[in-house]
Formats: C-alpha cells, sequence, structure tokens
C-alpha cells in the first residue's frame, strides 16, 4: 500500500505443514528487505546485489526446510489417500 503498484514475494510451501507453524512472520521480513530497495523502484534496471544474494539464500532455505518437512513420515491419512488415489489409477473404469 505504497502507492507504487502490486509487489509479489514468493515463500514456498510444502505439501504439509505443523498447525502451529506461521510463516507469515518470515514471508513479511523477506518482503521488507524491498521497502526503500533501489531495485524495487526498477532505477537500477534489475535486482540489486544484495537481494540477489538474499534471493540464492531464500532458495536454500526454502529447500532445506521441504526436505526436511519430506523426510518426515506421512500422517497416516495421507498414506491411506495416497493409496487409494493410486488404486484408482489402475482401474480401467470411470470413476465419477
Amino acid at each position: 500500500m505504497d502507492g507504487q503498484g502490486p509487489f509479489v514475494a514468493d515463500y514456498l510451501f510444502g505439501p504439509i505443514w505443523k498447525e502451529d507453524e506461521v510463516w507469515q512472520p518470515h514471508a513479511k521480513e523477506r518482503l521488507d528487505t524491498f521497502l526503500g530497495c533501489d531495485c524495487r523502484s526498477g532505477k537500477q534496471g534489475g535486482i540489486c546485489v544484495v537481494h540477489k544474494m538474499l534471493l540464492e539464500q531464500w532458495t536454500v532455505a526454502d529447500k532445506q526446510r521441504i526436505e526436511l518437512m519430506c523426510s518426515s513420515p506421512l500422517p497416516p491419512v495421507l498414506e491411506s489417500l495416497m493409496r487409494a488415489e493410486h488404486n484408482i489409477q489402475g482401474r480401467k473404469i470411470a470413476v465419477p
């Protein structure tokens, strides 16, 4: 709401997250780094050196977080759902 148009940031979500996991402060922290930055205004003609470094760090951090989450066992209900979907795919009949 700074009057300079919309701005988009990515925050990678895994397929499952804990109920008490609060992601909004992390996303806001990343967005706030662009406040007052010249790369945001387009004056530099691209991304600044600081944000180029930050984007690399954020990508690594998001990847590690998702890999950690994926290495933990799935909840039983999701395992059942995946088995059911797998069984449906093998059928040769239409399923409504």
